[in-house]
């Protein structure tokens, strides 16, 4: 509803920044659909000029900041954040493992084929080839059975 959507935008604008801890904000993200919300953080970059990612890190910092990131990014659109974290998890220094493991159970009945053809475009390399290159243990075949790909 663009009504609805470019209301809770005004309301959320403070002097052309989100207040994370505003109720406006609050309901908006804890009590609206994904649809609704990305149609408010659309009507909200309209009427202030800053996406509302940008209105986030202006206003808080650390991981506060961090955390609403990912909030809204969850939000805005699940599988490209969960692609997002999975294709981190198995970089730098290791692999995640807890992280890979929470994501592909939590998602297996959710969304995980789009999370994998979406991970496939994005990374060039399927979630199931960076399996099994880079996850250790005997999980790894759990995991592989999860994403049918045993």
């Amino acid at each position: 509803n663009a009504q609805k959507a470019r209301k809770d935008a005004e309301k959320m604008n403070k002097n052309g920044r989100v207040d994370v801890v505003d109720k406006a904000f609050r309901d908006v993200v804890l009590k609206k659909n994904h649809a609704q919300v990305k149609q408010t953080f659309e009507e909200f970059e309209q009427l202030t000029g800053s996406d509302i990612y940008q209105s986030i890190a202006d206003t808080v910092v650390g991981e506060t900041e961090d955390a609403y990131i990912s909030l809204v990014k969850a939000i805005e659109d699940p599988v490209r954040f969960y692609v997002e974290k999975l294709f981190s998890s198995f970089g730098g220094i290791g692999t995640n493992e807890d992280n890979i493991i929470r994501i592909i159970i939590s998602r297996s009945e959710i969304d995980m084929r789009d999370v994998k053809v979406e991970f496939q475009k994005r990374n060039q390399k399927s979630l199931s080839a960076m399996l099994k290159a880079d996850f250790p243990g005997d999980s790894k075949n759990m995991l592989l059975a999860i994403l049918g790909d045993s």
